[in-house]
């Protein structure tokens, strides 16, 4: 009777050890597949973004090279630009003015899919109502020799603005959300806000 015992008992407890394995073999994989798709949602963000920035550097090109040319109309320059009909200067400025801030929030939501990817633990939100340490952004964009700054306010708004970035070391992109980032430059805040 004690053989029987024993046996059963071996026989449970290699049971036992076999769903142990198999469960965490499952949750494994399921962190992983959970990973896997974040890190894809990530990669087709920052890809999107590449692409509205191509866009938006194409259209640049054109009024460049419209003005390499000599181009001397204000409508010749839109057409450059893909505007038709009769523009005016004002038009012109604000098309321009728009074709920017695309370009700049573009560049904001690859940075932001770069942050993701480089920080796994942030939420799948991020970028919504939660942005990257300023101070890791503004280093990504003076690395850029880009000519704007942001900053976010307790509210989770994103606000661009004109001046040149701060040349500092970029902190690492692990760096909490919620650590304190240094102060903006003062300058004239642009009313774009996200």
């Amino acid at each position: 009777m004690a053989d029987v015992s024993r046996g059963i008992f071996r026989v449970l407890t290699l049971v036992l050890l076999a769903v142990g394995v198999v469960a965490v073999v499952g949750a494994s994989l399921w962190v992983a597949k959970s990973a896997a798709e974040r890190a894809n949602a990530a990669i087709v963000e920052r890809d999107a973004a590449i692409a509205d920035k191509a866009a938006a550097q194409q259209s640049l090109d054109l009024a460049n090279t419209a003005a390499a040319k000599g181009v001397q109309s204000l409508q010749d320059i839109a057409a450059a630009l893909g505007l038709s009909g009769q523009t005016t200067a004002d038009q012109l400025i604000t098309a321009i003015k728009g074709q920017e801030g695309q370009r700049r929030a573009n560049l904001i939501s690859m940075l932001v899919a770069q942050y993701k990817l480089m920080n796994p633990e942030v939420p799948a939100n991020y970028g919504q109502t939660a942005w990257p340490p300023d101070q890791w952004t503004n280093g990504i964009l003076s690395r850029l020799q880009e000519h704007f700054v942001v900053s976010t306010d307790a509210q989770g708004h994103l606000t661009y603005h004109d001046g040149e970035p701060k040349q500092e070391p970029i902190p690492t992109a692990s760096a909490a959300p919620g650590d304190a980032p240094e102060a903006a430059p003062a300058a004239a805040p642009a009313t774009a806000k996200k």
